[in-house]
């Protein structure tokens, strides 16, 4: 429910943005930069059409996690993205002018060893090889683990693969653990991976889930921003009704177990 309310929130504030800005024609056209990630409300809405319904006219640019698409704002070629904080951070150090413009709650990554890896205490992973993706949540957290568990960097063989090398990676024991977001800890695990460290719930380690966009475009497209922000509503509104409407289309999408996708919808709805 905090998602629902949050994204109320924002329709509220874009409709205020939306009296001071102004008035001028636009087209509604709206380029949407996505990833195979948990954001329940935005894989419905697609689905449903619920982006056409509002009056947009969306164009989906698909990528496989953050920094490439913080290269695609950068370049102008997408208007609003999602995901979570690392990229945004990048992007904000780098000079860009974008700027958050939905803050939803906060989720986990994970870090999963092969099942071979007898995994209970952090100074076992001393001289373990590691895959991650550079500059996104997930690396963020797997540094932030060492480091509060006083093992040095260097001592950990951390090592930067995209998504489509990390499962072969993982599966042909080329690594013998992965750090990475939903949905994909959850396929390593349907391939035996075991995950470790208290990287679940309130531990200090949650990531935020966030929307953002170019800041000049959203000023001047503030009628577009509110019919965005009203589909992604009216999606969190179907899913906090009944649940279960999501769960085959998020399957559809990300191609993960049935029941891994019911258990993060549980977590999603607390």
């Amino acid at each position: 429910m905090k998602r629902l309310l949050s994204l109320a929130c924002f329709v509220i504030f874009c409709a205020f943005v939306g009296l001071i800005n102004a008035v001028k024609a636009e087209t509604n056209e709206i380029r949407i930069g996505w990833q195979p990630a948990a954001f329940f409300e935005f894989f419905y809405a697609q689905q449903e059409k619920l982006f056409e319904k509002a009056g947009l006219k969306p164009t989906f640019v698909k990528f496989t996690t953050g920094p490439p698409m913080l290269a695609a704002m950068k370049a102008g070629d997408i208007d609003v993205t999602f995901g979570g904080m690392p990229p945004f951070i990048a992007g904000v150090a780098e000079g860009m002018d974008i700027s958050v413009f939905c803050f939803l709650e906060v989720g986990n990554t994970s870090l999963i060893m092969q099942s071979s890896e007898d995994i209970t205490s952090a100074n076992q992973l001393v001289g373990k090889k590691i895959a991650t993706i550079f500059g996104t949540s997930a690396h963020w957290t797997l540094m932030k683990y060492l480091t509060a568990e006083r093992i040095p960097l260097k001592d950990v063989s951390i090592v930067n693969m995209g998504i489509s090398s990390l499962m072969p990676a993982f599966t042909n024991k080329d690594v013998d653990g992965v750090s990475i977001y939903e949905p994909w800890g959850f396929k390593l695990m349907s391939v035996g991976g075991k995950p470790f460290g208290p990287f679940i719930g309130a531990s200090g380690y949650e990531q935020a889930a966030i929307y953002w966009g170019r800041r000049e475009w959203m000023a001047n497209n503030p009628q577009t921003m509110k019919m965005f922000l009203a589909a992604l509503d009216d999606s969190a509104r179907a899913i906090a009704e009944a649940a279960s409407i999501s769960e085959g289309t998020v399957a559809a999408t990300l191609h993960s177990a049935h029941e891994r996708l019911r258990s993060l919808l549980s977590e999603v709805h607390r």
